[in-house]
């Protein structure tokens, strides 16, 4: 690198591609207009982001080369199981362990985070790391996010839990009357998704989380249930990915308690 010149560090959970449903921050276009309109300005070379992945697809070095940033993958110890050390907020945190690349990276002027749950990860690599540093806690772009912990979405359901569409359409025209936008996502005990949960979810403007079974139980006893809720950090991974979640709904008191976890 040289020496002269001056870098920009993107704190983030992931990076998705110009393909991808675009679920969290920094999306591309955002990260893109920031660094063109903002960072330029300022004679900013050289743009990194981090990403919980510990391993980064070729299509997405691709795709953040491709607006000049370079992306920087987490690292996890080989000893440790990946079910009892999922990726999470906490790995940016404790940026030593999991990104100890951090500490050789020079010259980097700019700290910049684009959403809350990243906001104290950037604080505390922008403190320890790189305090002579910009810091930049910007403001997020998207809708706050609606979690509804159901346990099934199923467009035939009947009674309670055949309720849940209408539930959520008059929570979010509710919070719609006060000028808040929101962004649902329900979860589902369900391990893989049918085509019309997926296409029944999308109609009422819901994104659905599917669970996941642990990859050393038997297959036989590990059946859906409702504990697995509020077993959420390794059931239900992809949570950690969501951000700006503002709500945490449940339907009934069957699934407060995974409200309670989360």
């Amino acid at each position: 690198m040289d020496s002269t010149s001056s870098s920009a560090l993107l704190v983030s959970t992931s990076w998705h591609t110009a393909s991808d449903d675009l679920t969290s921050q920094p999306t591309r276009t955002l990260v893109k207009d920031f660094c063109e309109n903002t960072l330029k300005s300022d004679e900013v070379s050289k743009f990194y982001c981090t990403v919980l992945d510990v391993e980064v697809s070729e299509d997405q070095k691709k795709d953040a080369e491709s607006v000049g940033v370079t992306l920087i993958p987490a690292t996890r110890s080989k000893w440790l199981d990946p079910q009892e050390d999922p990726p999470g907020i906490p790995w940016l945190v404790h940026h030593d362990k999991y990104y100890p690349q951090l500490k050789d990276m020079q010259n980097i002027k700019h700290v910049v985070s684009f959403s809350l749950k990243t906001q104290k990860a950037a604080a505390a690599i922008h403190t320890s790391l790189f305090y002579e540093a910009k810091l930049h806690q910007l403001s997020p772009s998207e809708p706050n996010g609606v979690l509804f912990t159901f346990d099934v979405w199923s467009k035939d359901a009947c009674g309670l839990a055949g309720c849940h569409r209408s539930i959520i359409h008059d929570f979010c025209v509710r919070k719609g009357r006060t000028g808040e936008l929101l962004k649902a996502y329900s979860t589902v005990l369900d391990v893989k998704l049918t085509e019309d949960q997926k296409k029944d979810a999308e109609k009422c403007g819901v994104t659905l989380i599917p669970a996941q079974k642990k990859k050393r139980a038997n297959k036989k006893k590990d059946l859906p249930k409702l504990e697995w809720l509020m077993e959420h950090q390794s059931r239900f991974p992809d949570l950690r990915k969501l951000e700006n979640v503002k709500y945490v709904v449940g339907l009934c008191p069957k699934d407060w308690m995974g409200c309670c976890r989360y």
